[in-house]
């Protein structure tokens, strides 16, 4: 029987329905589920990558609709005839404690681990985060005070501070946050000051490791996962009181790192290093670059909320601004040499932006690459959250994206040097790109490879489901890559 193509294409609308649970909007369901992030303080980009993929994906599927909050989509005039079978979401209330129950389990696994997430669907993580919950709710068999640790620190609500002192106390504080102190107790006992954080039901929830000369030198939680906020006040409070400095894992509780050591923003301490130290640095450097002494700037770690107007009117060749707490650049039009915007708060470039070397972009808030950027030569993105690279994009050399939720890019896309991608969400690559040099896809969903990809150099492909082919299949598969295919 012949099929017209706009009866095809109702069919497509209605499979697709069907496929996605029948939700007429999604776009509801994720801006409830970013409130719900932002309240719980999660900026780990896997994290924030699950839940808009895997739990996406759950509550869209015809599975255990009674525990989502949806009603019946009202159907108006004009709507596609699929969206009479639609319903609309309401909001995440039967949901939420799941959810923060879930960010809690995501927050306790190592990085390692964490980064793993990607590829494991809801019902997966959700019998791991049960499982885990049983594990937690397990009774920890407690020492004696005075003999296995001593209290330091009570709180009102009966959390306290306790350092450990017999080896069988440092082995338990191993076994319950699972680190490696589990693995050679005696040494942490004679070497190192172990404080831990405990609830009223003497669990253990934080390690910290003091040197004997009384600096932190660690403050980890379980598995070595950074502290979750909750417990901050806590760990606040105690660094305070016992002016022991932070040498080391003060980022993880978003205090301010300068020199060899960590500083909570809003405290005396670091009010005097500003007045005393940094500022007049600042200050120096400044006038520096105001006078043309030098046009190639390097202002990383100088705590920088914002570059001055006359910036726009300054030669700029290298320009380093990595480490500083700034949001916003000039409205700079060309760079001479290379941009350095690693852990800044930058979320936002000038459009035509024309870059002669290279721009770093590794763990800023930039929700999307502007129109008409221009890089001479290479682009390195990492961490970062956009979801695709502009359709007018210049890039002169190797373009490198890691930890990034990339979906696409551009169609009819020329690389000039190597393309890098790892652990980014691509499915599959553009028609007719080109790679002037190798393609390398680590740890990335890519399903398909189009036949006429060329790549002049090599092909590498590891954690890929492309994987499964040996490297004489992809030969016959892609007959324009040029160079070797290698599977690792």
């Amino acid at each position: 029987m012949y099929i017209a193509s706009t009866d095809k294409e109702l069919l497509n609308e209605c499979y697709q329905a069907i496929l996605e649970a029948n939700l007429y909007d999604k776009q509801p369901l994720i801006d409830a589920i970013d409130n719900i992030l932002k309240e719980e303080g999660v900026k780990d980009q896997p994290i924030i990558d699950w839940f808009k993929t895997h739990y996406v994906n759950w509550f869209t599927s015809p599975k255990d609709d009674s525990k989502k909050n949806i009603k019946k989509h009202k159907y108006a005039v004009g709507e596609p005839e699929w969206a009479k079978n639609t319903f609309d979401f309401v909001n995440l209330n039967k949901d939420k404690d799941k959810i923060i129950n879930i960010i809690s389990y995501f927050l306790d696994l190592p990085e390692i681990d964490l980064n793993k997430i990607k590829k494991e669907p809801y019902d997966q993580i959700s019998k791991k985060v049960d499982k885990w919950n049983s594990q937690n709710n397990k009774k920890v068999e407690s020492g004696k005070e005075g003999i296995d640790f001593k209290t330091v620190m009570r709180f009102k609500d009966g959390y306290s501070i306790v350092r450990l002192i017999s080896v069988k106390e440092h082995a338990r504080e191993g076994e319950g946050m699972q680190h490696c102190m589990r693995d050679d107790p005696k040494h942490y006992c004679e070497d190192q000051y172990i404080f831990s954080l405990r609830d009223s039901k003497g669990e253990s929830h934080i390690t910290i490791s003091a040197t004997e000369t009384g600096a932190i030198m660690e403050i980890k939680g379980k598995q070595n996962a950074r502290p979750k906020p909750k417990y901050i006040p806590y760990l606040r409070e105690f660094i305070e009181s016992s002016g022991m400095p932070v040498k080391v894992d003060g980022s993880g509780m978003g205090m301010v790192p300068y020199g060899d050591q960590f500083y909570f923003e809003d405290s005396p301490e670091w009010g005097h290093m500003l007045k005393t130290v940094i500022e007049p640095l600042q200050r120096k450097t400044f006038n520096s670059i105001k006078r043309g002494e030098t046009t190639d700037i390097n202002l990383s770690d100088l705590f920088i909320k914002q570059l001055p107007k006359w910036f726009e009117t300054i030669e700029i060749d290298d320009l380093d601004l990595s480490g500083n707490p700034i949001s916003v650049l000039p409205n700079f039009k060309y760079i001479g040499g290379s941009l350095t915007l690693d852990n800044t708060n930058i979320d936002k470039l000038p459009n035509n932006l024309k870059i002669g070397g290279s721009l770093s972009i590794a763990n800023i808030p930039i929700n999307q690459l502007p129109s008409g950027l221009s890089i001479g030569e290479e682009l390195n993105c990492i961490k970062n959250t956009f979801v695709k690279l502009p359709d007018d994009i210049s890039v002169g050399w190797n373009i490198n994206i890691l930890e990034t939720p990339i979906t696409s890019l551009p169609n009819n896309f020329n690389v000039e040097g190597s393309l890098y991608l790892k652990d980014v969400l691509l499915k599959e690559l553009p028609a007719r790109l080109v790679v002037k040099q190798d393609l390398t896809i680590l740890s990335t969903p890519i399903e398909k490879l189009p036949k006429d990809l060329i790549v002049f150099g090599n092909l590498y492909l590891k954690d890929t489901p492309m994987s499964k082919y040996t490297s004489e299949q992809l030969k016959q598969m892609l007959p324009k890559v040029k160079g070797k295919i290698i599977i690792k």
